[in-house]
């Protein structure tokens, strides 16, 4: 779903607003995928520490500001001091995004490839991690 939808948003973004196609689509592709697989690992840990749907809002909500505010979606980074933007760059939403913007707009294949490196072991990293959390604290039995 994922995929079809930045195939949607890309078609879009060129006829309505100009916007080149992107420059790298194996990079952009990696990004998508990569961050859907994390937020996919990082919810279902969430919801092993969520008792009910109506406090999944507020389990979720932290985690996702700081990683809008990372990624540079809310805030630019370079506006925050640099202890901040430093901690912020860590954040599992930075990396996906720096991918998609390498894939969209960076440099040519080569270029695009040697700088989705740091990016991409960031967030295998986090990946790693967020599914490791899965395994440890996820139940499929029902709650009581």
């Amino acid at each position: 779903m994922a995929l079809v939808q930045m195939v949607l948003f890309v078609a879009a973004a060129a006829v309505l607003m100009g916007l080149p196609v992107p420059v790298n689509a194996p990079v952009l592709v990696l990004g998508v995928l990569a961050g859907v697989a994390v937020f996919v690992a990082l919810a279902a840990v969430s919801a092993a520490f969520t008792r009910t749907t109506e406090l999944a809002q507020i389990t979720t909500l932290p985690v996702l500001l700081v990683c809008f505010i990372g990624a540079g979606i809310a805030v630019p980074l370079d506006s925050l001091p640099s202890g901040v933007a430093e901690f912020l760059r860590w954040m599992p939403l930075t990396p996906a995004t720096e991918l998609m913007r390498l894939g969209w707009t960076g440099p040519s294949f080569g270029g695009a490839l040697r700088s989705a490196l740091a990016p991409a072991g960031l967030l295998a990293a986090w990946t790693v991690v967020a599914w490791l959390g899965v395994r440890r604290w996820f139940r499929w039995e029902p709650r009581r």
